[in-house]
């Protein structure tokens, strides 16, 4: 699966992500988004063993394969990251309020 994320690619739903995987994720062609929840989707599934394969592109410039950690191995300048960001600082004070 070849992924871009670009400013004018397609947003896509929450409600739609997993259904537009389970159709697309043998896609050979480059699939343009907008909306980290099909990047972050994409890696869950990878980390599943759904999807053989992710290149991630950003801006249509090849950045690099999801790992075996589900993550990139550099983030490059503008990938926005907007929703990982929330999910770990509400970890973070999570952590923080029950003293871990």
């Amino acid at each position: 699966m070849k992924i871009n994320y670009t400013k004018n690619g397609r947003p896509f739903s929450d409600f739609e992500i997993e259904d537009f995987l389970f159709k697309n994720f043998d896609n050979k062609n480059m699939i343009d988004f907008s909306t980290e929840n099909l990047f972050d989707a994409a890696r869950v599934w990878f980390l599943k063993d759904l999807i053989d394969c992710v290149e991630v592109y950003f801006e249509g410039k090849f950045v690099g394969k999801i790992d075996e950690y589900g993550g990139l191995s550099e983030y490059p300048v503008g990938f926005c990251s907007f929703t990982t960001n929330c999910l770990f600082t509400i970890a973070q004070i999570a952590d923080e309020k029950l003293g871990l």
